[in-house]
């Protein structure tokens, strides 16, 4: 019991590392359903690190912008 304890320790140790890499390495695609101007340009990115760029897909009831992200 106790060496079956000690292997499971030792995988999830090893499993931790493996998650602390830096996320995301490229900058982030945000699809916005709305023109230019509005406040989603204000507040995308907003306390975030990564620099975060905005495709705006006006119009279509918002379709357009669910198309695209598809």
């Amino acid at each position: 019991m106790v060496k079956r304890a000690l292997a499971a320790f030792a995988v999830l140790s090893f499993a931790t590392a493996a998650f602390a890499q830096d996320f995301p390495k490229r900058p982030i695609t945000m699809i916005v359903p709305f023109g230019a101007g509005g406040t989603s340009d204000v507040v995308r990115g907003a306390g975030l690190e990564q620099p975060v760029r905005a495709q705006g897909h006006a119009g279509g009831g918002h379709h357009a912008a669910a198309f695209a992200a598809c």
